[in-house]
């Protein structure tokens, strides 16, 4: 994301020295260059803001999608195998690791569907699925 966000104000500050080349070489006057300088204002503001995902990452969204089938057919050693492709694809993917963890659940693995619940408590601690995640924690500790 960094690299991303740094080649983004790189090209910004290109077109910045650009303009002001062309307002002292009088090919474009200040309110020309102003009005340019506005709309590629506006069109970093949309691209920075807008989320950049990694290869990895969209695997892993193609990986989940596959184990959640496996997992609603209750085939878990699948969708097991598919969840851990996720994760490696993108360590930072949490809903590899909530769907991991609730297959680890299906299949008795208490111990470790907690460990994979507690790893997406630790990278998306305000998160929606965060909070399904403390329910699901809860429940098992009453088991």
């Amino acid at each position: 994301m960094i690299k991303v966000l740094k080649d983004r104000l790189a090209s910004f500050s290109k077109d910045m020295v650009r303009h002001l080349r062309e307002i002292v070489l009088r090919r474009e006057s200040a309110g020309e260059a102003l009005t340019a300088v506005k709309e590629e204002t506006k069109h970093l503001a949309r691209n920075i803001t807008k989320p950049t995902h990694s290869e990895g990452h969209k695997n892993a969204i193609q990986y989940v999608k596959r184990g959640m089938t496996e997992y609603n057919e209750k085939n878990y050693a699948a969708a097991e195998r598919l969840f851990r492709q996720a994760i490696s694809a993108d360590p930072e993917y949490t809903r590899g690791y909530a769907y991991l963890g609730n297959t680890l659940y299906q299949r008795g693995l208490l111990t470790d569907a907690a460990a994979m619940w507690d790893r997406v408590l630790t990278l998306e601690p305000d998160s929606e699925l965060a909070d399904n995640v403390r329910a699901k924690l809860k429940r098992a500790a009453r088991r």
